[in-house]
């Protein structure tokens, strides 16, 4: 008997994979888990759902549940994991101690091109949910809408009949290989 997965969960799934991540046939795919994450659980039915849909879809899927990486959002990544990661085109990363702002990291997503997709949906209940199932392309066009007015005003003011009456500069987008 397989597995059989709800549709609100597929829907979920595929707007992770194919509008967020844009997962082709031939990816290398990476799905980054915790081990027993208090802090951010993982269902193990949202990893096989994320793996066999990729799979269908002609990727070469790699699931990698770790641990060593409790102590802290800055912790040294371990070894194993940087290989992991590097060896990948596609990182969906289930975790919330590994990201953009550790250096190494940095260096494999900018240096090597390895796109990173930090899914924040990992228990069944968040990935089927509205939030979940939005519209990916959707979500990235607002975001991009509401950027370019930030880009484009140079001062903003927040006032609220209750007297609150605050205004400052919109500071410049940081440049490439800062932060």
């Amino acid at each position: 008997m397989g597995n059989y997965f709800s549709n609100q969960l597929i829907t979920g799934v595929n707007n992770c994979l194919f509008n967020c991540a844009k997962i082709k046939a031939g990816t290398n795919m990476l799905i980054l888990n915790m081990i027993s994450d208090s802090f951010n659980p993982v269902d193990e039915e949202v990893v096989t759902a994320l793996a066999t849909t990729a799979q269908l879809a002609g990727a070469r899927v790699q699931i990698l549940w770790t641990s060593g990486m409790e102590k802290g959002w800055w912790d040294e990544v371990p070894p194993i994991v940087l290989g992991a990661f590097g060896a990948a085109d596609l990182v969906i990363n289930n975790t919330i101690a590994i990201g953009r702002p550790l250096k190494a990291v940095r260096n494999l997503m900018f240096g090597k091109g390895i796109t990173m997709v930090r899914n924040m949906a990992t228990t069944v209940q968040v990935l089927s949910s509205e939030w979940g199932t939005f519209p990916f392309a959707l979500s990235d066009e607002i975001t991009k809408r509401v950027g370019m007015r930030l880009d484009g005003g140079k001062t903003w003011r927040i006032t609220h009949p209750n007297g609150t009456d605050i205004t400052g500069q919109v500071g410049s987008a940081p440049t490439k290989g800062t932060g």
